[in-house]
C-alpha cells in the first residue's frame, strides 16, 4: 500500500505587530498633507527670545557708535564715511543705516549720550553742594567732564544743533525730549531755598542757555585742560548767585 504522506510540521503563529492608533495615523496623514500643500504653520518665536534680540541690537548700535566716535576723533567727521564705520564695526552697510538713517544722525546720538552722562555726573556732584554758586559750578563743570574726550565731535555737532532749519537743531520739535532732559537738570540746580519760586523756571532756562555758550567756548578753548572755560564757569556761577540774591531783596521786588 502506498504510504501516506507525512503531515507537515505545524506552523508557528507569528505575533502580529500592533496596529498604530487610528488617531495617530490620521494625524500623520494630515501633517503630510499639510506639508505638501505648504500650509504648515510655523511656531511663533518664544517671548523669552525677544529681550535677547533687543540686547544684541543695542550692543550692535553701541559698537557702531563707538567706532564712529573713534574715527571722528582721529580723522574728523567729514573724512569718516558710513562705509568705513560699518567695516570697522564688522557690520553690513545696510545694518549701519538701519541704526543710523544718515551720518548726521551719529552726532545727535553722541549728543544724547553726553546729556545722559552729564546728568549722571552732575546729580552725583549736587548731593554735596548747598550754595547756589557751587551748584551751578558743579552742573557746568561736570558737563565739560562728560564731553572732555569728544571736543572734535562737539565741533561737528555745533554746525547742526545751532542750525534752526535742521531737524537735529536743539530748538527743533524732534529734539524736544533731549532739550527737556537738559533743562530738567538745571531745574534741579535752582530748586534750593535760596531761589525764589517765581525765579526758578526762568533761571533754569537762563542757565541752560548759558551752558550752551559755555560748551561753545569749550570746543574752541585750546588752553591746557580748557582752564579758561573752567574759570569762566566759576565767575559766571558767582555772578548769577549774587544777582539772584539781589532779586530776592524786598526793595528790588
Amino acid at each position: 500500500m502506498p504510504k501516506k504522506p507525512l503531515d507537515p510540521a505545524p506552523r508557528k503563529k507569528t505575533a502580529k505587530a500592533p496596529r498604530a492608533e487610528k488617531s495617530s495615523s490620521s494625524g500623520e496623514k494630515k501633517s503630510s498633507t499639510a506639508k505638501k500643500n505648504g500650509s504648515v504653520r510655523l511656531s511663533k518665536p518664544s517671548a523669552e527670545h525677544t529681550p535677547k534680540r533687543r540686547k544684541d541690537g543695542a550692543a550692535t548700535r553701541t559698537r557702531i557708535l563707538d567706532v564712529a566716535r573713534k574715527l571722528i576723533r582721529k580723522k574728523g567727521f567729514d573724512a569718516a564715511s558710513m562705509r568705513e564705520i560699518a567695516t570697522r564695526a564688522e557690520v553690513s552697510l545696510g545694518l549701519a543705516y538701519h541704526y543710523f538713517a544718515s551720518k548726521d544722525a551719529i552726532p545727535m546720538a553722541l549728543y544724547e549720550e553726553h546729556i545722559h552722562k552729564h546728568a549722571e555726573l552732575a546729580r552725583e556732584a549736587l548731593k554735596t553742594r548747598t550754595d547756589l554758586a557751587e551748584r551751578i559750578e558743579a552742573a557746568m563743570l561736570t558737563g565739560l567732564d562728560a564731553r572732555a574726550n569728544d571736543r572734535a565731535v562737539l565741533r561737528v555737532m555745533a554746525r547742526t544743533v545751532l542750525d534752526v532749519d535742521s531737524p537735529a537743531s536743539l530748538f527743533a520739535k524732534e529734539t524736544h525730549g533731549l532739550r527737556e532732559a537738559s533743562i530738567a537738570l538745571f531745574r534741579e540746580v535752582v530748586s534750593g531755598d535760596d531761589v525764589l519760586d517765581e525765579l526758578r523756571e526762568p533761571l533754569a532756562l537762563a542757565l541752560w542757555t548759558l551752558n550752551l555758550g559755555i560748551l561753545l567756548r569749550f570746543v574752541h578753548d585750546d588752553s591746557p585742560g580748557q582752564t579758561e572755560t573752567r574759570l569762566l564757569i566759576e565767575k559766571s556761577a558767582r555772578l548769577v548767585r549774587d544777582l539772584v540774591f539781589m532779586l530776592g531783596l524786598p526793595f528790588v521786588e
